[in-house]
């Protein structure tokens, strides 16, 4: 998308207000009609994939054009995963905090990588990370981590950390035991971690005292 001639491409503060203030309320709309709203609604979708195929767009369309479209038309089709009578897959319904709080999380931008960047925002991590062992019952002394963006991520780190302190050298000769009812981020974990496909064995059956 070209920029129009003499456009700025920084939003000014009364934008970013306004647009803030569209998607606040078609989100707020949307959440309190989820009771009301089908579980799933595929009937039309193929059509409105093949409608969305287009090519690099010339000109800018208005922001409270494209949320309008995206509430009323894209969002629709599928399975509604918010929905109160969804009872499948891992989704859900989202976090209205969570959302909240990665909107602050990606406007300022801070880098979190290092303490020194942001120490208060590492010191909170850490006090979450801290109150979660807690009431797992991890002790005091060696607990610790980091917060991932879901289980997939976690399973990678945990196979990592697993292999850095049980197979300092020669970690190819490790062997991953899965069972069948694993979650297939376990096995692209593995294989992420250099583990050979040949090393992933799946377990069939497990006997009671063997």
């Amino acid at each position: 998308m070209r920029p129009e001639k003499g456009a700025s491409l920084e939003l000014s503060p009364d934008q970013i207000s306004e647009m803030i203030a569209i998607a606040a309320r078609a989100i707020t709309a949307h959440i309190a009609t989820l009771d009301t709203q089908p579980m799933h609604k595929n009937r039309g979708a193929q059509k409105l994939a093949r409608r969305l195929r287009e090519d690099l767009p010339e000109k800018a369309t208005p922001f409270p054009d494209l949320v309008r479209r995206l509430f009323g038309e894209i969002l629709p089709p599928g399975l509604n995963t918010a929905s109160p009578g969804y009872l499948a897959y891992i989704p859900g319904g989202g976090l209205v905090h969570s959302a909240i709080a990665d909107l602050i999380t990606m406007s300022v931008n801070r880098y979190v990588g290092v303490w020194l960047a942001a120490p208060g925002l590492v010191q909170i991590e850490s006090n979450v990370i801290d109150w979660l062992a807690e009431i797992a019952g991890l002790p005091k002394a060696t607990r610790g981590g980091v917060l991932t963006t879901g289980g997939s991520m976690a399973n990678l780190i945990a196979l990592l950390t697993a292999r850095r302190l049980r197979y300092k050298k020669g970690f190819r000769k490790a062997v991953v035991y899965l069972s069948r009812e694993a979650h297939h981020s376990l096995e692209k974990a593995a294989l992420l971690a250099g583990i050979a496909s040949d090393r992933i064995r799946i377990v069939t059956a497990m006997h009671a005292g063997r």
